[in-house]
């Protein structure tokens, strides 16, 4: 039993490391908690970094199952509320006199399970926290990661990250859907995001046409901007280079630098760290018809922003798919 909770708290026993998957807990079945094809319930140690949301797998003789966490309990083994009050004399502050075991439980949904047939109640394994590999097959990624995948964030499990993709096809296929981001309004989440898969899908294009070049991983992105000047300088880095007009401009205005984290965060998922390439500016034209009606309009930015401007005319030859 020693060696078994030795392993559990990832120690061989002798105060080090166990290495390689080391479990986190175990899967446990009650009658009034019993496991389902759906769902399991597992414990794990007081120290362990499983919590809502975390992606675990469980292995038993030759079955894999892939879950994540949706719900936590703890408690310990008193009958009542009640005891514990009066074996601290009413005193919050009191000191025990034994220290109560306590239990972590956590119940997860399944993802996945290896092998698909028969669909069975999940078995009394041990539980590991998911890894790269394990994530992208609990997330069912594996089948188009490789080829595919356009990287668009980071999942935290525990103290990892692994990388999240979407499948080409799905985003930007010939039967492609759409992609809906939702948030709080006003603080600018939600463009970051859009702007962070977009880099993630430029990168993706690049590397498909190196590895795949019959294909047609072409794409280009159409923003209409209604945020001011939020959008107007996709163009420019976020750490211009030291002593330049841009560098000295971004210290006056407190703009932060990129910490070597975020850096590092790109190059786990290949995005490259820079500006967005062959960006071009339109806007509407004055009442002078010759100057763009842009926030961008800085002297060290000449050139950037197009006129565009139509009429009846260039808008005739459309009108069938317009009114369709």
């Amino acid at each position: 039993m020693q060696q078994l909770d030795d392993r559990l708290q990832g120690h061989d026993g002798h105060g080090t490391p166990a290495g390689g998957d080391v479990p986190v807990g175990r899967v446990v079945a009650t009658e009034r908690k019993p496991n389902t094809a759906y769902q399991f319930h597992f414990w794990t140690p007081k120290q362990s970094r499983v919590g809502i949301g975390t992606l675990v797998k469980v292995l038993d003789e030759g079955v894999t199952v892939y879950g994540v966490v949706v719900e936590g309990v703890r408690y310990s083994d008193l009958d009542a509320p009640m005891s514990d009050y009066y074996s601290a004399q009413q005193n919050p502050a009191a000191t025990p006199a034994t220290q109560r075991p306590d239990l972590k439980l956590f119940t997860a949904a399944v993802l996945r399970m290896e092998p698909e047939e028969p669909v069975q109640p999940v078995p009394l394994g041990l539980v590991y926290m998911a890894n790269d590999e394990d994530v992208s097959a609990g997330l069912r990624m594996d089948g188009y990661q490789a080829k595919t995948g356009i990287p668009v964030g980071l999942y935290q499990n525990g103290d990892d990250l692994s990388p999240v993709y979407l499948d080409w096809e799905f985003l930007l296929g010939p039967e492609s859907a759409h992609l809906n981001i939702t948030g709080v309004s006003g603080l600018a989440t939600k463009t970051s995001a859009l702007e962070f898969i977009l880099q993630g899908i430029f990168a993706a294009s690049e590397r498909m046409k190196r590895e795949c070049p019959q294909g047609d991983w072409s794409v280009a992105a159409v923003l209409f901007n209604v945020k001011g000047p939020d959008l107007l300088f996709l163009d420019m880095p976020q750490d211009p280079p030291e002593g330049s007009p841009e560098a000295e401009r971004y210290r006056q205005f407190n703009v932060p630098p990129l910490r070597e984290h975020d850096r590092e965060l790109y190059r786990k998922l290949g995005i490259p760290c820079e500006p967005f390439k062959k960006v071009y500016y339109y806007a509407p034209l004055r009442g002078d018809l010759a100057t763009p009606n842009t926030l961008r309009r800085h002297p060290d930015l000449p050139g950037t922003v197009r006129g565009l401007s139509w009429g009846l005319r260039d808008i005739l030859p459309y009108a069938e798919v317009v009114l369709n």
